[in-house]
């Protein structure tokens, strides 16, 4: 509904008019950090502002630049690849739900309870948002400075050893393009004065190494008949 009034658009049609949706979900990029970064749903309710898919996103951070070039030679070679599994991701999200976005693991509180009873709680939820559940896993990844063998790990005990091929592979795409999002904020940030040294080429480093093992599991898969 803020959408909506702010753009002097009708609030409550009963016919949802396709060019309001697109001026509300604008809107709400342009004023919503969260929503232009991680991406939301919004398709539901009387004043709809439709779905906004995060990896489409990753071009915001570089906007952030003034026009300046990467650091890394291949950024944009890196950043078609990772664009081009924007499809692959879409044909795979089944389910959207509250998802945290931010999984760094120090938002991870373990903790005995009153009855001795150890529990654990996720703590700072500024970022968290309506989107694909998988997309945690694949943060919370790459904040980990996991290898390909800790992220299987974690993906079989996630799943309980039932997690199907295509869903594996939407996951390493999820590390290839959060994996260039948080590069992309590093250099925004380096622009500051800000530096990160060894976590920026790491993100960067997810970015072009799980692209290329989410193209080689596709196509074995296509091979295979899987």
């Amino acid at each position: 509904t803020e959408a909506y009034k702010k753009e002097g658009l009708k609030t409550k049609q009963k016919v949802k008019n396709p060019e309001d949706i697109t001026k509300a979900r604008d809107y709400m990029c342009r004023n919503y950090y969260d929503v232009r970064t991680f991406g939301a749903v919004m398709s539901t309710g009387d004043d709809q502002c439709g779905i906004v898919r995060g990896p489409v996103q990753i071009e915001f951070y570089e906007s952030l630049w003034n026009g300046e070039k990467s650091i890394y030679r291949d950024y944009q070679e890196t950043k078609q690849n990772v664009f081009s599994l924007k499809d692959y991701i879409n044909e795979h999200i089944f389910s959207y739900c509250l998802a945290h976005i931010d999984a760094v693991p120090d938002n991870f509180l373990f903790y005995y309870n009153n009855m001795g009873k150890e529990e654990v709680q996720l703590t700072d939820w500024e970022y968290a948002g309506m989107q694909d559940p998988h997309i945690d896993i694949a943060m919370f990844c790459i904040y980990s400075f996991y290898d390909r063998k800790q992220v299987d790990k974690l993906v079989d005990i996630y799943f309980d050893h039932c997690c199907s091929r295509a869903i594996r592979i939407k996951i390493y795409c999820y590390i290839a393009a959060c994996g260039l999002l948080w590069s992309n904020w590093c250099e925004y940030k380096r622009r500051l004065g800000v530096e990160f040294g060894e976590y920026s080429l790491r993100q960067y480093r997810y970015a072009k190494e799980y692209y290329r093992i989410a193209r080689k599991e596709m196509e074995t898969g296509y091979e295979s008949g899987k």
